[in-house]
């Protein structure tokens, strides 16, 4: 049942207007959750992920690793940290990507 005029409940429409969105309305889907430390500075729970940010992974095969925010994309809402690395046959270092749902900002 719909309850509201302007939004529409179709699950078409919602993940249609999720991925076409524009870079300015993804930015602020990237938003991580804070250490406690950082939640009792700053006073808020989650700040929008940006390069050089220092992170713990939470979740995961990575889980317990830390390292700095190299590269963020916001429209695959994928992370990627410098020390989180997959080594390939012809020896070169891939990083590997990290949602932000997984991860934990420690240092600003």
């Amino acid at each position: 049942m719909k309850y509201s005029k302007i939004l529409s409940s179709s699950r078409r429409k919602n993940r249609k207007k999720y991925f076409n969105g524009l870079k300015e309305k993804f930015r602020n889907l990237i938003k991580v959750n804070l250490s406690k430390e950082l939640k009792r500075s700053l006073k808020k729970k989650n700040l929008i992920l940006k390069k050089n940010y220092e992170i713990i992974v939470k979740r995961g095969d990575f889980k317990g690793k830390t390292g700095k925010v190299i590269q963020i994309k916001p429209e695959q809402q994928k992370v990627f940290v410098d020390k989180i690395t997959k080594s390939k046959s012809e020896k070169s270092n891939v990083f590997i990507p990290l949602k932000p749902s997984k991860i934990q900002i420690i240092k600003i």
